[in-house]
């Protein structure tokens, strides 16, 4: 037995790894420290820690429709770490991590004064290192302007950066959502971890990033390039559920709908597999189903895609605003009003999902026609976004 499978053996028999939850999650321990200026104006050590920890978790329990691992920040140093220390096994405990998958990262993080030629000159320093990466660290100035809530949250959100830019940049898409801005933020974090990234192209681990990449171009109607991503995702790993979907969703737009229906069909009663995505990908794909039904005035089709996927999402607007334009289209205006005023009652309850496009966007009624971004209202019944 080798040192590496030795020392994590021991650690499990002591029920450490346990509970360091090592097994469940990826973790970021979290050690920080105040500069006694700082302390003096309120911001003291647990302050500062619980108010990273607080904005460390906002991050990082951002939703995702991925069986991703969930990142929980943590105050305490881990105990297999401690052990490791004390017993000299630091080395092979920080390799055993790395051969059985562990990616927590130690974040240390200091609210400092330093002087330079005789001045105080005030930071914030954060500093990581996490397994099978490479070590990162910001530095954050603060004068007289500069609140310091406001430095510590910006400290936690260019730490995920680096941790986990997936759910970092999910999460500023749905800051962008609530303040109703162009997700400038997001966009760039998705294009420069994509540029940064060592892993080779058309790597499984890229795909996910490479959908949202697909995404990011439909804020801006780059119907093309959002196609482009879309199927790059899925060369990078064809098994990549809402890439997909995401490329039904923009073969529907373009007006390939014999093509979209067979992407889309293996998920349509995807929620009985037992996935914990709350029945976002079947509701999704049976969403896409009935609009491209509806295109091919197959109407009987659509009205039980529309049901079904009304039967996932009930309180969401969209299997009623689309239900309601196929029922415009096949000449039945008082149904296709009374499902648009349903969907109307439910828009101040929508929410995006933005790894789907279907969850983010509106499709044209008209072949490449503009996709129109998902907001609390809705497109007019009669006047749906048009090119």
């Amino acid at each position: 037995m080798d040192p590496t499978t030795l020392v994590y053996g021991l650690l499990a028999a002591a029920g450490l790894v346990g509970a360091d939850a090592y097994f469940s999650s990826d973790t970021i321990y979290l050690q920080v420290s105040v500069a006694p200026a700082f302390e003096q104006k309120g911001f003291n050590h647990e302050l500062v820690e619980a108010f990273l920890v607080n904005e460390l978790q906002s991050i990082a329990s951002t939703d995702t429709i991925l069986d991703d691992n969930v990142i929980v920040p943590r105050k305490d140093r881990p105990l297999s770490a401690a052990f490791a220390e004390v017993v000299g096994m630091t080395d092979a405990l920080q390799s055993a991590k790395s051969k059985f998958g562990i990616n927590d990262t130690q974040l240390v993080i200091g609210v400092v004064v330093d002087s330079v030629d005789g001045v105080n000159v005030p930071r914030i320093v954060a500093t990581a290192n996490k397994i099978n990466s490479k070590p990162f660290s910001v530095a954050l100035p603060l004068d007289s302007e500069t609140r310091i809530d406001a430095a510590l949250f910006d400290a936690a959100l260019l730490t995920m950066r680096e941790v986990d830019p997936y759910i970092t940049a999910l999460y500023l898409l749905e800051k962008s959502d609530e303040a109703n801005e162009y997700p400038t933020e997001a966009i760039d974090l998705i294009a420069n971890r994509l540029k940064r990234s060592p892993t080779p192209d058309h790597s499984s681990e890229l795909a996910p990033l490479e959908n949202l990449k697909g995404v990011s171009y439909l804020f801006s109607n780059d119907t093309s390039a959002a196609h482009k991503w879309f199927d790059n995702a899925l060369t990078s790993d064809p098994k990549l559920e809402p890439a997909k979907l995401n490329a039904a969703f923009m073969l529907i737009q373009s007006g390939n709908l014999q093509q979209a229906i067979e992407l889309a069909e293996p998920f349509s009663n995807y929620d009985s597999f037992g996935q914990s995505d709350d029945g976002l990908v079947s509701f999704a794909a049976n969403i896409l189903l009935g609009v491209a039904y509806t295109a091919l005035s197959e109407f009987k089709a659509a009205d039980g895609n529309f049901e079904r996927a009304i039967s996932i999402r009930p309180e969401d607007p969209t299997g009623y605003f689309y239900w309601a334009r196929s029922l415009m289209k096949r000449g039945q205006m008082p149904e296709a009003e009374a499902a648009y005023r349903i969907a109307e009652r439910n828009t101040k309850r929508v929410r995006n999902y933005h790894e789907l496009a279907a969850l983010s966007f509106w499709l044209p009624s008209e072949v490449n026609g503009r996709v129109q971004r998902r907001t609390d209202s809705l497109p007019s019944l009669q006047e749906a976004p048009s090119p």
